[in-house]
Order: structure tokens, then sequence, then C-alpha cells
């Protein structure tokens, strides 16, 4: 039952209509068939999401930092939107250093070794936004479809946890 719901917000279908896309569709019959929860689960290095955080939309991006990270953490890293929350990364993740973008101000702008340090983190981040793109671009996840947070927070767990099945193909066909 899972990977057919997760066939009908791959494919945005209705239930008659993945219905009737299992008859049809050999390709689909054999992906409900895999038992993917036998399957050793990758790691997190291999840009898999590992936590999902729903807000609505006037809560800023770092009140929700706790709530992403599991506290295994050796280094976060973040953008300058991050700056300042140390001791919010230490009180999670207390082994984890904090690789978070510095901060220019009006009066004191960076200097061009701390942008150089900042492109520096930027290009690892980067690395992490690729699940992103997944998202937005394969699953076509680019806006909310419901109202309320509930339904939202839950086709985005859904959606992400696509992304992980679709990060990890190559693995998972290895394995087959």
């Amino acid at each position: 039952m899972l990977r057919i719901h997760l066939l009908q917000h791959w494919f945005n279908l209705s239930d008659p209509a993945v219905e009737e896309a299992l008859y049809d569709s050999r390709a689909m019959r054999r992906f409900v068939g895999i038992d993917l929860g036998r399957e050793p689960v990758p790691d997190s290095r291999s840009k898999l999401i590992h936590s999902v955080a729903t807000t609505s939309a006037n809560v800023h991006d770092s009140r929700m930092l706790p709530a992403l990270l599991h506290g295994r953490e050796t280094r976060v890293w973040g953008d300058s939107a991050y700056a300042g929350q140390t001791a919010v990364i230490q009180r999670v993740a207390p082994y984890a250093q904090d690789f978070t973008n510095k901060k220019g101000h009006r009066y004191r702008p960076l200097s061009a070794v701390e942008r150089a340090k900042n492109r520096t983190k930027s290009r690892v981040r980067a690395k992490g936004e690729h699940p992103l793109l997944v998202l937005k671009r394969i699953f076509g996840f680019t806006k909310v479809r419901y109202r309320g947070l509930t339904k939202n927070a839950h086709r985005l767990v859904v959606a992400c946890a696509l992304v992980n099945l679709y990060m990890s193909r190559r693995c998972l066909l290895r394995l087959t």
C-alpha cells in the first residue's frame, strides 16, 4: 500500500487512476512488488533527506533548526540566515562544528577573506541543495496544493521519501 501511495504522489494519480495504471504498466507492478524495506538504508552522506519540518510561512527557517538536526552531525553548513545559531547547534548537536556563512553588516562589510570562506562553504552547501532541485523539478513540488498545514505536511513528507528513492536509485538497482 505504501508503494501504491508513492505512485499516486509521484504521478499525481487518483485512486481509480493508480489502479488502472497498475493494470497497464509492468514497471509500476514491478515497483509495487519490490520489497525496498529489506535493502540496506543508504548513508545520510548520499544526499538523502533525513528530516522534514513544515511550518506556516511566517516562521523563519532558522527557528526550525532544532527540528532539522538529528544530533549526530559533525558539521552544520548553513547560509547567512543561520548566522548566530551556534548556541542552538551546540545544544542540539554537541559534536558539530558550525560552518554557517558569515553575515556582513551595514557599517562592517565582509572582508575579502570572509567572502572567500563563504564561497567555499557555499560550494559544499550546494550539494545539499540537490534533493530540493529533484523535489521541485522532477516531482513538481513548487507550490502547496492544499489548504491547511497538515495535508501539505503529509504531501511534503511523501514527496521527500520519493526524492530519497530517486537519489538512491542507482544503489537500489545495483542490489536487485
